[in-house]
């Protein structure tokens, strides 16, 4: 079976020739042979991972392990989401009885198309986070809240991967922004 990120990748593929295909035909050069088209075809693409990326995923388990840095913020949820590969890992936490309250961890292998800088950050509505360690590699950490502390993300984008935390609903206070912290910079390490 694929994983999760794979199978989105090759339903954009898909999506993307059927796309393309028709429009194609658009354009057709009225020799009326509508049998030249080629029948569309899906293919798998996996990204690079950078060596630093692999080495992050390697060291991961499973969502367990991702769990444990996060304190209590996961307790109480029911592991909804668990895709480990040599590109990345996804995890995501759901209430039973309130799916509008979840966590969900993403850690990306690939190298950053760019590090946004500390004023794209603040353009897009973001807080720079202070991190010793991924500022001396040339990267950023960066938060976003939602209105009212609904919703919660801390993100860290380096060269060569990326970390994402992300909590909806639930009680989103000064404790849980600090276990998200804490969850992120066990990751990263």
């Amino acid at each position: 079976m694929k994983n999760a990120r794979t199978l989105r990748t090759t339903v954009g593929a898909v999506i993307a020739v059927v796309a393309i295909t028709a429009l194609a035909g658009c354009t057709s050069s009225g020799d009326g042979d509508a049998d030249s088209t080629p029948e569309p075809t899906a293919s798998e693409y996996t990204p690079s991972v950078t060596d630093e990326g692999s080495e992050l995923i390697a060291g991961i388990a499973d969502c367990a392990q991702v769990a444990g840095g996060f304190g209590t913020l996961t307790e109480g949820l029911e592991l909804t989401l668990e895709s480990l590969d040599e590109t990345g890992v996804f995890c995501d936490w759901a209430a039973a009885d309130d799916e509008n309250h979840v966590v969900s961890v993403e850690v990306l292998g690939t190298e950053a198309d760019a590090v946004p800088t500390a004023d794209a950050v603040a353009a897009s509505g973001g807080t720079v986070v202070e991190n010793a360690k991924v500022d001396e590699a040339g990267g950023i950490v960066y938060s976003i809240a939602g209105a009212d502390n609904a919703a919660y993300s801390l993100t860290a984008v380096l060269p060569s991967y990326s970390v994402s935390v992300t909590a909806v609903g639930g009680e989103l206070g000064e404790e849980q922004i600090a276990q998200i912290t804490a969850g992120l910079e066990a990751i990263i390490g």
